[in-house]
């Protein structure tokens, strides 16, 4: 045999094999096709229960029962775990845990040497959806404010979901010298955040609106019905009375006997730092820095001192610098 028959004996032997090898996967890939995992039954994409029951069944192509007589080897993983048994066609999770994401596989292989896996995904959420409802005006003199529902995720299942439709069928309500505006409804962000005006009563001067969402009107993807809680509750108070002040400074008093008769006397010589007082008939919103600026003395200065303002009702100052000025009289 030549040097260029042996070349193409080798050829050819080569290619035999590359075909061989090619039959060869085609076969094994045609084996691993002919069974597929079907499942009979699944938790929800999103549960609420940290019980989850899974019935699956192995078919062949054409739907026979690809493990009769228990004849097939069944591989299971849970969260990327093998477990310890896993049975033939149901089998039940429990006590998983809960609010995170979780995946059941199932591998099979078959007597023939067949085989297949199948996943499932699904979340366990047992956290029942809230909503924190805002003002930027939780105190005021306007007719109007603006309110903002917040939802800590979409409340949507069964058809259920935000609504205001009029004021006897909204899912919002206000208490008080106030109502909600319906029809001026605005949706921020869709099925999350929600805006509406809320109507002051011209004709109270001084009050509270109690404004909360209504309880369990709403389910979540998981089953979890809407609860009200603390940040569901907006409290307005509504003030429109004239502020009053009272600006006073306190000066010791003395018991002196004057011509044998007892008398109060109110004297001081203490002019290096007299207190000043500042009390409203209401709360302000001012801050100290604010009412300072808006005093004016005819001599010395006025200066904060840190002590409890008594809920933004009393402020107290200190007059300095006077000494030098008493002393040109």
């Amino acid at each position: 045999m030549s040097v260029p028959e042996m070349d193409l004996f080798r050829f050819l032997k080569l290619i035999s094999v590359y075909i061989v090898a090619a039959l060869v996967v085609s076969t094994l890939n045609s084996v691993e096709s002919r069974i597929y995992i079907h499942f009979d039954q699944t938790p929800l994409p999103f549960s609420r229960f940290s019980t989850a029951i899974f019935g699956y069944s192995v078919k062949r192509l054409d739907g026979s029962n690809a493990c009769a007589k228990h004849s097939c080897l069944i591989y299971c993983e849970l969260d990327g775990k093998a477990l310890e048994s896993c049975p033939v066609g149901v089998i039940a999770l429990r006590n998983l845990t809960e609010n995170r994401k979780h995946q059941f596989l199932v591998n099979v292989t078959t007597r023939n040497g067949e085989t297949n896996s199948s996943a499932f995904s699904w979340f366990i959420d047992t956290t029942p959806p809230t909503a924190t409802i805002s003002s930027d005006q939780n105190y005021t003199n306007a007719e109007k404010i603006t309110i903002e529902i917040t939802f800590t995720e979409a409340c949507t299942r069964e058809g259920a979901f935000f609504k205001c439709l009029n004021s006897s069928n909204c899912d919002v309500i206000a208490r008080g010298p106030g109502h909600i505006h319906a029809s001026s409804l605005r949706v921020i962000e869709p099925k999350i955040k929600y805006r509406l005006d809320v109507i002051l009563s011209l004709k109270t001067l001084h009050g509270r609106v109690m404004i909360n969402t209504k309880d369990r009107f709403c389910i979540d993807l998981a089953g979890n019905r809407f609860t009200r809680t603390n940040s569901s509750i907006l409290v307005i108070h509504l003030d429109r009375r004239p502020v009053l002040a009272d600006l006073w400074t306190s000066v010791p008093s003395y018991e002196l006997g004057i011509n044998g008769v007892p008398r109060t006397v109110f004297a001081i010589n203490k002019i290096n730092e007299i207190k000043i007082f500042l009390d409203f008939s209401i709360p302000v919103v001012n801050s100290t820095e604010q009412i300072i600026n808006l005093a004016h003395v005819n001599s010395g200065e006025i200066v904060s001192i840190r002590d409890r303002n008594h809920g933004n009702r009393r402020f107290v100052f200190a007059v300095r610098d006077l000494f030098p000025t008493l002393q040109s009289f």
